[in-house]
């Protein structure tokens, strides 16, 4: 799957039948391999030169060497840089490379590009060397509520300034994400298309954002690591709009099928001597795949669960005293696959210069950690964890989704206490700010010089085989399973989470036991992940009456223990992708709930 020799095969098979191509890169292109650790972005940008690439603008990721390396890197690059929302005045080296647009003339016409960072670069990467985020004055225009959207404004301006030279096709080439990427396209409807990066979202089909003038933005992304080529046929009429009729986008595969171009195959060759080594040694063996997609999963990672392991089971963390291990999912950055796990394969997946700390935090800074973790949808920040088991409602407010949490002491597992102290393991890039966490308060910091790759490389050459599990530390939950079971109303969270029906006509199982947890239970398909410790399963299948009518009964007086949870699962046919999970009901809550409805 993937690589440049491949890439490189379909871009000049492109470029060859269309004179007026373009290729084009939104962005991190340097991480996901050990060339990166060894040779710090010289390998990837040779890459680019030898492909032909026309356009590029720069990923966060470009700075985990550093902002004086990523200039020394790019200045080898015989594409041009673009970037419209750095300020790089304190890294002159990096402000001489880059152009916040360029104006390319074809068959007469001018497009103009202009490429941008993520606003977020600030607190995701920490290692910039003097290059800032520029920021001004800007509220939307479009969005409802209104807001200040600072990190707008030097977009704004470069699209100003390129309109009013007369440039009517304007293409941003953005590193941001599909979600900022919509409210650029909403905001700034003088764009014609957005070329993404950074979220990694595979769009088969451009979103089309339509403006009052009936004008569109459309905004396409090939998802990461190769495994597409985007082919964005973009045609105009004379008036400078996107003739949608005629605009034509793909993606398109590439894999083992994909013919690999002799340059760049032997250019690699010779340069990956020392990766190779890394090939060879094999430290354990995967038993099944180890996640796909698991960014999105809003319970925890096999992956995750793995590496949060390594650190905690560590010589060094049991010497330590290790009570939790975090690790953000922005970390890690490739799966483990079945088979042989070589040495590679843990440079690839967690690649960055990252090391171990550990830290006392008191229960109450620890919950603001987790509530920060999940303050948003599943992403890079989403916390996989060691010694915690928490269940969270991903429609609550910021701040209080959490529902429980328990961490584990001495052998028990026990609700999180705010007064208490907790020994944490983490990455020094959450520690140090990244992404937002905030841990001044913390006590006894012990910040060793050990990547956390060795943590993990350790951990499976103690073990012969290792194999994923089912979640058993995260738990998403719904407040609406149990009022749709006791009320008969749904509203829209059964159809909005995955439902393919207007009327769900939903399954309810019931579930007991006596202590709150993670568990999966296995009796019905898909499999319910739920926040008992061990799960009994006393009804399952039933209709929203049947459940209810069960719940009443002196049957369920005997059988329910200290906790009720309801499954609710859509019943539409072949379709059954769906479960709420209800909140864990304890025995006073499931009679009031019965008594007032």
């Amino acid at each position: 799957m993937g690589g440049m020799a491949r890439m490189a095969h379909l871009i000049r098979q492109y470029r060859a039948q269309n004179p007026h191509s373009l290729t084009i890169d939104a962005g991190d292109i340097f991480q996901g391999t050990p060339f990166f650790t060894i040779y710090k972005g010289e390998v990837e940008v040779e890459m680019l030169n030898k492909a032909g690439y026309d356009l590029y603008t720069i990923g966060n990721h470009e700075f985990d060497g550093g902002g004086v390396n990523l200039a020394k890197q790019l200045k080898k690059a015989r594409f041009e840089i673009l970037n419209c929302n750095l300020d790089c005045k304190d890294l002159p080296a990096l402000k001489a490379l880059i152009k916040p647009s360029v104006v390319k003339v074809i068959e007469g016409e001018k497009v103009g590009f202009i490429g941008a960072i993520t606003p977020d670069i600030e607190s995701l990467s920490l290692t910039r060397d003097g290059a800032n985020l520029k920021v001004g004055k800007y509220k939307s225009v479009n969005l409802t509520p209104e807001r200040d959207l600072p990190w707008l404004a030097p977009i704004k301006e470069e699209v100003d300034r390129l309109t009013a030279e007369g440039v009517n096709k304007i293409v941003l080439v953005t590193h941001c994400g599909t979600e900022v990427d919509k409210i650029i396209a909403t905001e700034l409807p003088a764009v014609d298309a957005i070329i993404g990066g950074h979220s990694h979202t595979r769009l088969d089909t451009p979103i089309d954002v339509e403006h009052k003038d009936g004008s569109h933005t459309l905004i396409v992304q090939t998802g990461c690591y190769s495994r597409n080529l985007g082919k964005f046929d973009l045609v105009f009429d004379k008036a400078g709009t996107i003739d949608l009729a005629r605009t034509k986008y793909k993606l398109i595969k590439v894999d083992a099928k994909t013919p690999e171009d002799a340059d760049v195959k032997d250019y690699l060759a010779a340069k990956e001597a020392p990766v190779k080594v890394l090939r060879d040694t094999i430290l354990s063996y995967a038993r099944s795949d180890f996640d796909n997609n698991f960014r999105a999963m809003k319970c925890d990672s096999a992956l995750g669960d793995l590496i949060c392991d390594s650190f905690a089971l560590s010589p060094e963390g049991k010497a330590e005293h290790t009570d939790v291990a975090l690790e953000n999912r922005g970390g890690i950055r490739s799966r483990i696959d079945k088979g042989p796990i070589s040495l590679e394969k843990v440079e690839e997946t967690l690649p960055f210069e990252n090391h171990m700390v550990y830290a006392t935090v008191t229960g109450a800074k620890l919950r603001a950690v987790v509530e920060h973790s999940i303050d948003s949808a599943t992403g890079g920040k989403f916390l996989d964890v060691h010694g915690l088991k928490f269940g969270w409602d991903p429609q609550a407010d910021k701040g209080k989704r959490l529902v429980f949490i328990l961490v584990r002491q001495d052998g028990h597992w026990q609700p999180l206490k705010d007064n208490d102290k907790y020994r944490l393991a983490m990455t020094d890039y959450s520690f140090s700010g990244g992404e937002g966490y905030d841990f001044t308060d913390a006590e006894d910091i012990h910040k060793t010089d050990k990547k956390l790759n060795v943590y993990l490389r350790h951990y499976l050459e103690s073990t012969k085989s290792v194999g994923p599990q089912w979640p058993n530390r995260i738990v998403p939950l719904s407040r609406t399973a149990a009022e749709g079971v006791f009320k008969g109303q749904w509203g829209d969270e059964l159809r909005a989470l995955g439902a393919a029906t207007e009327s769900p006509n939903p399954k309810v199982s019931i579930l007991t036991g006596d202590n709150l947890g993670v568990s999966v239970e296995t009796f019905d398909r898909p499999r319910a992940v739920v926040p008992l410790e061990e799960a009994a399963i006393v009804r399952s299948n039933l209709s929203v009456e049947e459940a209810r009518n069960f719940l009443k009964s002196e049957t369920a007086r005997k059988r329910l223990k200290k906790y009720t949870v309801l499954v609710v699962r859509a019943n539409n046919g072949k379709d059954s992708r769906l479960n709420l999970v209800s909140y864990p009901l304890s025995e006073e809550e499931l009679q009031r709930n019965l008594r007032s409805n």
